[in-house]
């Protein structure tokens, strides 16, 4: 699937041996450190040296389904709201797996919230509402659903 003008994301897994436990070489970026790894995808912050300035940039795992990536990145990308971090670039890594490269935010995560509020053993309810409420004052965008299971 194109992403841009002559780039092309592979829709198959990648069928060599990935190691993501080391940082990828992101073309335009230095990849510093892993901030947070999901069932998709894993964070790493970096540095852009085009304008001198720090970034998240997510890169899919391998073995899922890189025109989904795609399409979300490109959905973010639009949606203008504070919410949200805005999108700076999208981009295909030499192994053919996709990457998203957007503003860092810095603070707690969703999960430092929830521990938080465990420790004041807060009700169930509270402490979804109260996640809620973060995500959407923190700058992360709640993704999918939130869950209080333990």
């Amino acid at each position: 699937m194109p992403v841009d003008s002559g780039t092309v994301v592979q829709r198959e897994p990648p069928r060599l041996h990935i190691d993501t436990n080391t940082l990828p070489e992101v073309p335009g970026h230095t990849v510093t450190h892993e901030i947070a790894r999901g069932g998709m995808a894993v964070v790493y912050a970096a540095h852009d040296p085009m304008f001198d300035r720090e970034v998240a940039v997510k890169v899919m795992l391998p073995g899922h389904d890189a025109e989904r990536f795609v399409v979300e990145s490109k959905v973010t990308a639009q949606l203008p709201h504070p919410g949200i971090p805005p999108v700076y670039t999208l981009g295909v890594l030499p192994d053919g797996r996709p990457y998203l490269a957007m503003k860092l935010i810095e603070g707690r995560t969703l999960t430092d919230e929830i521990t938080f509020l465990r420790s004041l053993n807060a009700p169930h309810s509270e402490l979804l509402a109260s996640s809620s409420r973060f995500a959407g004052r923190s700058g992360s965008p709640t993704h999918r659903a939130l869950s209080t299971a333990t």
